[in-house]
């Protein structure tokens, strides 16, 4: 395993980049300490050490899933598709959020978002006015949108490093694969062909899901944070001063390799889409050219759009050209 992160990491190569208007961009050159991994077979008991729940590969031996999505009442309908509120068992707790269903019988492929960063009570997880879910649906996609937990009404938990928040993704992909539960609005649902939406935060909760899931067949990241979980910490604190971040300190560094996803590119199958402002302050353009390097070494199929003179959240005729890209991406990866 060591031996494939060392040679994994040493091979930056410039990503394959889709410029929305020609730029040139220097490569990234970047040194990232050899992360030193304990494989399952060294440690001696089965005990789970100190924050081992949080690495990648306790996430990947662990299962998910169990219980039901549960539509909860209509939130709104047009000629092309219905909004519903649901909630669905994660690990204990439930999570709420919305459905975008497409009107037809289907079988419809899938989009599950994940939502960026907001301090807790102020996220509407109802809100099914979102352009992207909306396109989507208009599109023949169902839009599954979770309320991630912290976020009220759903229950709040661990989420150190955003783990949490990554099981409660993983938990709704196996509800939607296994099929046995789901609601008459969602019988339309083709889980095989099953797709992936990470905005800012959401986008470092998406690496690590592909990192542990092989059922997303396609992702798309838009101002992704990095795979460099300790990075992002010290990220998001610097600009929120949210305590939540200043918690993740309290994990050793020596544990950060095994937690980050950065050093698990390796292991995802999803072809990935990256969007990234070329002035954005949160998500910075080195990352996304850092994560489009590494993913590309790793052998995963990425394509990079970078814009001029676009921060964090793209302005309306930017978000447009985004839309139609990814559109485009997933009707590749997501058709019949």
């Amino acid at each position: 395993m060591k031996k494939q992160i060392i040679t994994f990491l040493t091979l930056l190569l410039v990503a394959c980049s889709i410029m929305a208007t020609p730029v040139a961009l220097p490569s990234a050159t970047v040194v990232i300490p050899t992360p030193t991994l304990v494989p399952p077979t060294a440690r001696p008991t089965p005990t789970l050490m100190p924050y081992e729940q949080y690495t990648i590969d306790h996430l990947r031996q662990r299962t998910y899933g169990g219980g039901k999505i549960e539509v909860l009442e209509k939130l709104g309908e047009t000629d092309l598709y219905t909004s519903y509120s649901i909630r669905y068992p994660s690990d204990g707790l439930n999570i709420y959020g919305f459905a975008n269903i497409p009107k037809g019988q289907g079988p419809f492929p899938v989009i599950v978002s994940v939502h960026g960063y907001a301090p807790s009570g102020e996220y509407n997880v109802f809100d099914p006015q979102a352009d992207f879910a909306d396109y989507f649906a208009e599109n023949g996609f169902i839009v599954l949108h979770p309320g991630l937990r912290n976020h009220p009404p759903s229950d709040s938990g661990d989420n150190i490093l955003r783990v949490g928040m990554s099981e409660d993704v993983l938990n709704l992909i196996a509800v939607l694969k296994d099929q046995s539960n789901l609601p008459a609005e969602l019988a339309g649902v083709n889980p095989g062909l099953m797709g992936l939406w990470g905005f800012s935060l959401g986008g470092e909760i998406a690496l690590r899901v592909l990192t542990v899931s092989p059922d997303i067949k396609a992702t798309v990241l838009y101002s992704s944070m990095s795979g460099d979980t300790e990075l992002n910490s010290r990220q998001l604190y610097g600009i929120t001063n949210d305590d939540q971040f200043q918690q993740d300190f309290q994990v050793p560094l020596e544990m950060m390799s095994s937690i980050s996803p950065l050093y698990y590119y390796h292991l995802i199958t999803s072809p990935v889409q990256l969007h990234n402002g070329m002035d954005d302050s949160t998500a910075p353009i080195s990352w996304a050219v850092e994560t489009c390097n590494f993913l590309q070494s790793a052998g995963v199929s990425v394509q990079c759009v970078y814009y001029p003179d676009v921060g964090h959240v793209f302005n309306r005729s930017n978000f447009e050209k985004l839309q139609v890209s990814a559109l485009e991406f997933y009707k590749l990866h997501l058709s019949p």
